[in-house]
This record gives structure tokens, C-alpha cells and sequence, in this order.
């Protein structure tokens, strides 16, 4: 511990007397012990051992030499192997685990051990085993999520987030994962193991991942509105316009308008694209030429939106500079449609599955991989819509199923708040697990989330998860302080000891004191983290890598079959014509929005 936070009292003498004779007594019986081996080999009497002792009567003889030179040989042979075995086995000692005797013990996390678990998903009417997080504390006791468990994970950078927690949920989850990064890393740690699970996809605009791809495969956003009846149409688009406004930053909340203009021209031009089949990268055309009545006319000819076309043209033809300012706004929301390297994700490529959220959970066990990275050239808004799409064609295959997936479904979202930024997800945690969908999202620290969400419905998130871990290299006070109140507490006595002309007096106080201060958080290292579960004291978490994991190597390169998942996706396509390959668009103006428009005009710059 920190050397603020010892809980060492002054001793008293009577402790000091306590301790000085359980010493002497120890010392006394390794003599006994001694002389008595010593005694027996040399052939001298070893009755009345200590009464021949004090009188002087036993001879020292070289076999007792031997005896007391062999038990220090053991003693400094065995003490190494001893120690090495404990840290192998229980890890190392850290002054983190020193505190383990204030936070829950073997019986009070009994429920999160295999056992109760197994328990616990049979009573859902499964068979399967849930991923372990780890061990309890320097115990051989293994730790595993529930089968209705949400998880928040909060780490600093480089503190084994992915190889401990993130990558091990990918492997051992019993059912389909989809995991969210921005490093490929996390593809060549676990496809390899699985692949002989089910099919395996990449979604990659960025091209982040440079190894084997089994099935390539792109996705077309656009799909998420022709699958729902035309009168849901156009509430469809909304949500689609809106997830890629907040995911690419979001408009000024100063000023609504703006986000609220981006949003109608948006979801009327996808609208309009779905039902003439054209491919997205249309509407990022339409919207850099607000001029062009395309969408328009597509609208009102189709007799089902005249509403819409009525409110696209009406935004077409507004003054100028305000126009500037709403089209703006939509242009930033969409600047991934410009890239010549996401096209082929977004639109029918030859060579490429068509993916559609309903694959997830077709009844294999699918893992899709989702890469993109913050930047210039981010792809996070289409990263985003697609995470949330297979969401929530989960949350309708468990509809049709009683309410509940047969086996869950995994959201391993690392990196969430740069990869996925997700409005509804704080809200979301409150059922997915009721549904046996069990997202995971891993922060590097609390501002990330703060920034995302705000303060309120980062609270939320924390209040409704039901397993929240945090690790050390967290530089935030104030998150730390709120940890060290959710943490154990202990009585601190203090004895009080005075001399006088009448004599000895002594006097003891005791103060509830907390167990960790904030610089104990801080300095967590690698191997531990502190996990707060539902109805269960805290818990020191030690981790366990991958590469520590007894998984079983895969014999063969990493590869699924492109045949087997582009027969599921044509299952569940059916026969309806798709777009011929289209190219990125060339704009006739970049967009250059430094930012989201909060005034009449558009604010100039790079973005």
C-alpha cells in the first residue's frame, strides 16, 4: 500500500512481549527438534532431552553438525522453490492483495464460481459455460460472467484490457460475439479459435487488418431500411441519420436545428434510395448538390412519401447560407461515403458476402469483427450503424424466441467510446441481459464516457451494470475517490498508552477508516483489478492473459469457408436483385466543416 494509507498501530508493550515470546518459544522447539535428530543418529539418550540439555550432559558430535547444516540447506533450497511455486501458482504478492482479508471472501463469491454458474444456466435452459474473468484474488478460485451479467470495464492504456478480458470473452463466449476494436490485433488473437465455432467476418472500410479474411464481406446500411414496411420507413431513416450524426461528433446542443435539419434531409434521401435500389453513395451525391431533384421525384413518384419529397424540397430551398449550414451538417455525418477505400464495405462488390444483422443469429455461432480508428478519415459512424443494426436484430430474434436468446449473445465492445459511439447504450443495459444479449464496453478512463454520454448517463451506466471492473494507470482523481467510497471500510483501533507517578494507563479509540485511497487505485498493477458485482463485497480480480489460458491451438490457418457464410447470406437475402458495383462519388465541393454548424454560417477549415 501506499505509504499514506498504512493501518500499522503503534504496539504496546504487551504486544511487543507477545510477539517476543512466541518468537523464543518457536526458536526453542527447532533446538529441541535438533538435538533431538542429532541425539537419535548419534546413539546418545533422547529422554528428558531438555533436563540433559540445561546440565550440560549432551555432547555436541559432528552428526548434529550435519543435522543443523542439512536442515539450512533444505530450508534455503525449499524456500526459493516454495515461493516461485506460490507466485506461479496464486500470482505475485502486491500490496493490493495484502487487502483481501477486508473484501469478499470464498463463500461471499461462491455464486460467481463454476459451480453456481452452471447452476445458474441450466435454470435458463442452456448447457453451455460462460467465459472466466479471472481468479479471486491469490486464490486457485475461477471467476465467470453470468448469463444475464452486463459488464463495464474501465482501464488505463496498456494495462492488458484486450489479452486479459476483451480477447478471452471472444474465445470462451458460448454463442455469437461481435467484437468492436481499433486495432487488428484482436482478429489474429482469436479467429484462429473461432473459426471451428462458426463463420467469421471482417467489417474493415479503414483496412485496419491485413491477414487472411475468410469472408469478405461488405453491408449495406440502406438494407436497414428496406426491411421494414413502408410506413415505417421513413422512422427507420431517422434513427439511421441520427446514429451517424452522434457517431461522427454530433451537432452543438446549443441549437438544435441544425441536427434536426440534418437529420430530415438524410433519412428522406435514404428513403428514397431504398425504394429505387440505389446504392448509399447516392445520397452522399444528392447531398453535396442539394440543387438535384433526384430524390425528389423518386419520392413523389412512389405516391407512399409525398410528405417527405414536400420536406426535402422545402430544405432545398431555403436561403443560402442556411441551406450552407443544414446540408453542412449532413455533409460531415456522411464524409465517410468519400473515401474510395469504404465504398467497397458499403456497396454489392463482386467477391464480397452481403451481410445482413440476421446472420448473427441465424443459430451458428458467427463472430464479426468490427475495425475502425478515429481520424481524418474514420469510418466510426458506419462502424457504429452496424453494431447497433446486429443489436437489434438480436433483440427481435429473442422476441421471437420467449423474450431471450437460447445461448447469449456477446457485445465485446473495446475501444467504445472511439469505435462505437452508441446514444442508447447506457439505456440499453437495463434489459439486453434479461434478453441473453451481454454487452461489454471497455473505457480507458471515465472522461471517455463523460464525453460520450455526459456525467448523468455515465452514472446510469455504472449504477445498472452488473459487473463493473476497473484496473490501475487511471489518471483521475475524482473517478478514484468514488471507486475508494464503493470500496470495503475497516475499524481502525488505536491504543493509547501513558506512564505516570500513579502508573500505567491505557485508552483505545476506533475510527471507521476506508480500506484504499486513491493512490492505491492508481497504482494497481497489471496482474490485479477490482471488480464490483451485485449483491457481493469487492473483489480483488487477478487476471489471466490469453496466452496463459489452456485454449486448444487451432490445427489450421484461421479460415471459414467463404461458401458457408455466402449460403447463409443468400438464405436470408432470398432472390431480390441487388445494385451494380458502384465507385465513390467525386464531389463537386468537399465537404469542408471543421465542425457542426451552431450559426447561419458554416464554420471553414479542415475537418
Amino acid at each position: 500500500m501506499s505509504a499514506t494509507n498504512t493501518r500499522t498501530t503503534v504496539r504496546t508493550t504487551d504486544e511487543l512481549i507477545t510477539i517476543g515470546g512466541a518468537s523464543l518459544l518457536g526458536l526453542l522447539g527447532v533446538a529441541y527438534v535438533l538435538l533431538l535428530v542429532g541425539n537419535a543418529l548419534s546413539g546418545q539418550p533422547t529422554d528428558q532431552l531438555l533436563g540433559r540439555a540445561l546440565r550440560g550432559e549432551i555432547t555436541w558430535t559432528p552428526t548434529h553438525t550435519t543435522v543443523a547444516l542439512t536442515t539450512l540447506g533444505v530450508v534455503a533450497v525449499a524456500a526459493p522453490l516454495l515461493w516461485w511455486a506460490d507466485v506461479a501458482l496464486y500470482g505475485p504478492r502486491r500490496p493490493i492483495t495484502r487487502t483481501a482479508k477486508y473484501c469478499a471472501t470464498v463463500w461471499q463469491a461462491r455464486k460467481l464460481m463454476g459451480f453456481w454458474r452452471s447452476r445458474e444456466v441450466r435454470r435458463k435452459g442452456g448447457s453451455y459455460t460462460m467465459p472466466m474473468i479471472g481468479y479471486l484474488g491469490r486464490t486457485a478460485r475461477k471467476l465467470y460472467f453470468g448469463p444475464e451479467d452486463t459488464g463495464l470495464v474501465i482501464t488505463g492504456p496498456r494495462e492488458n484490457k484486450s489479452s486479459s478480458i476483451a480477447n478471452p470473452f471472444i474465445v470462451e463466449a458460448p454463442g455469437a460475439v461481435l467484437a468492436t476494436s481499433n486495432k487488428p490485433d484482436v482478429v489474429t488473437d482469436t479467429m484462429g479459435l473461432r473459426a471451428s465455432r462458426g463463420p467469421c467476418f471482417i467489417y474493415d472500410p479503414q483496412n485496419l487488418y491485413h491477414g487472411p479474411n475468410p469472408a469478405p464481406m461488405y453491408w449495406d446500411p440502406l438494407g436497414y431500411i428496406r426491411d421494414v414496411p413502408a410506413a415505417n420507413m421513413v422512422e427507420q431513416a431517422a434513427k439511421l441519420a441520427r446514429r451517424f450524426l452522434f457517431a461522427a461528433g454530433g451537432p452543438s446542443k446549443s441549437d438544435p436545428h441544425w441536427g434536426n435539419a440534418a437529420t430530415a434531409i438524410m433519412s428522406a434521401m435514404f428513403v428514397a434510395a431504398a425504394i429505387d435500389h440505389r446504392p448509399i453513395t447516392d445520397v452522399y451525391r444528392w447531398i453535396l448538390a442539394p440543387s438535384d431533384t433526384t430524390p425528389v421525384n423518386i419520392l413523389e413518384a412512389d405516391g407512399r412519401f409525398s410528405l417527405t419529397a414536400r420536406s426535402l424540397d422545402e430544405y432545398a430551398h431555403h436561403p443560402e447560407r442556411t441551406r450552407a449550414g443544414e446540408y453542412g451538417n449532413a455533409q460531415t455525418a456522411l464524409a465517410f461515403l468519400s473515401y474510395d477505400t469504404v465504398v467497397p464495405w458499403v456497396t454489392p462488390t463482386p467477391g464480397r458476402v452481403a451481410f445482413r444483422p440476421e446472420m448473427m443469429t441465424a443459430g451458428d455461432a458467427a463472430t464479426l469483427y468490427v475495425l475502425s480508428q478515429e481520424g481524418e478519415t474514420s469510418a466510426t459512424a458506419l462502424t457504429a450503424a452496424l453494431t447497433i443494426a446486429v443489436s437489434e436484430a438480436a433483440v427481435e430474434a429473442a422476441n421471437r424466441n420467449g423474450g431471450r436468446l437460447d445461448t447469449p449473445m456477446f457485445l465485446v465492445l473495446d475501444e467504445v467510446a472511439n469505435v462505437c459511439r452508441w446514444e442508447a447504450l447506457p439505456d440499453l443495459y437495463t434489459h439486453f441481459g434479461s434478453k441473453g444479449i451481454l454487452p461489454i464496453a471497455l473505457l480507458q478512463n471515465y472522461s471517455q464516457g463523460k464525453h460520450v454520454w455526459g456525467e448523468d448517463r455515465m452514472k446510469q451506466l455504472l449504477s445498472v451494470v452488473s459487473v463493473f471492473i476497473t484496473g490501475g494507470n487511471v489518471k483521475d482523481n475524482g473517478f478514484h475517490e468514488s471507486v475508494v467510497n464503493m470500496g470495503p471500510s475497516y475499524k481502525r483501533r488505536t491504543v493509547s498508552e501513558s506512564h505516570g507517578k500513579s502508573g500505567r494507563s491505557t485508552s483505545t479509540s476506533e475510527t471507521k477508516e476506508k480500506v484504499w485511497d486513491v493512490a492505491d487505485l492508481r497504482e494497481l498493477p497489471k496482474e490485479y483489478s477490482l471488480m464490483f458485482v451485485a449483491n457481493t463485497p469487492a473483489i480483488i480480480l487477478r487476471h489471466v492473459p490469453m496466452w496463459k489460458r489452456r485454449y486448444q491451438k487451432a490445427k489450421a490457418t484461421p479460415v471459414v469457408s467463404g461458401e458457408r457464410a455466402m449460403t447463409l447470406g443468400q438464405a436470408l437475402r432470398g432472390t431480390r436483385p441487388e445494385p451494380a458495383p458502384v465507385t465513390a462519388p467525386t464531389p463537386t465541393t468537399r465537404p469542408r466543416t471543421s465542425g457542426w454548424a451552431t450559426t447561419l454560417t458554416v464554420e471553414e477549415g479542415d475537418r
